[in-house]
């Protein structure tokens, strides 16, 4: 009995010192308040906000629009022809109206269900004659532009906890003293660490970019050679505010996010 109680006092005993030291450690206490708050108010206004349309119609032009453009739940936007069938070739349109006093053209995407049930409402709202274009184009799926932001916040956490973490460790430690002794310069050390973490970091995003493309096929527009130069700088970027940070900063925790 007697032992049960020195050992539940020795846990309170732990127990008491690491809250206190927890609490001590500003930097730590502070991340773990204020990070969910700005989480919180990030999401608030991202979500918030009127309801969205229905349907997107693309006008080229302003005069004599049909009523179909004035429909609840139609939202109206204005750019030139080029544009606007750009925009419907993505599906980030589902109409496109060239309007004149005598006759109304008009585009839709094949592929596209929204720009098919407008189609039908214009041709039963519509006095005027009616000359029909058809572009085609897969839509840019949620996958297509949520993907980049999700490598993105990879290789984020990857440089800052990869570099940061790694020397705030190193110095709690006293391995950089033991360097000193050694022919390696300061700029050797971060050189090396900068490379090495980049090296992993662009590695590991590659795998899961190119085999989560193989299972799902993302739609790109661009230059491969542009969205490597992009990594590479970005992922320069956070390495070097990885450094930056744990240049200023003593504790482990806050370091480790």
């Amino acid at each position: 009995m007697k032992s049960a109680i020195r050992s539940l006092r020795r846990m309170k005993a732990v127990f008491i010192a690491r809250n206190l030291e927890y609490l001590r450690d500003r930097a730590s206490f502070g991340w773990n308040l204020v990070f969910p708050v700005l989480i919180v108010f990030a999401l608030a206004v991202v979500f918030s906000g009127p309801p969205k349309a229905l349907f997107t119609v693309t006008t080229i032009g302003q005069e004599a629009l049909p009523e179909l453009v004035k429909f609840p739940g139609v939202q109206s936007l204005e750019a030139d022809r080029t544009k606007a069938l750009e925009r419907l070739s993505r599906q980030q349109t589902d109409l496109v109206l060239e309007v004149s006093e005598q006759s109304v053209n008009y585009w839709v995407n094949g592929n596209s269900a929204a720009g098919a049930i407008l189609e039908t409402l214009l041709q039963y709202t519509e006095d005027r004659p009616l000359e029909r274009g058809e572009t085609d184009g897969q839509a840019i799926r949620y996958v297509d532009w949520v993907v980049p932001g999700i490598l993105g916040m990879n290789m984020m956490y990857s440089a800052l906890w990869g570099v940061g973490y790694v020397v705030v460790r190193y110095r709690q430690s006293g391995y950089l003293r033991r360097l000193k002794a050694t022919p390696l310069t300061k700029f050797e050390f971060l050189s090396a660490q900068v490379l090495s973490r980049l090296l992993v970091t662009l590695t590991a995003s590659s795998i899961v970019f190119i085999g989560t493309n193989l299972i799902l096929d993302y739609k790109m527009v661009g230059s491969i050679a542009l969205l490597v130069l992009i990594a590479l700088m970005g992922g320069l970027a956070m390495i070097t505010l990885g450094l930056a940070i744990a240049c200023r900063t003593e504790s482990k925790e806050f370091a480790d996010g």
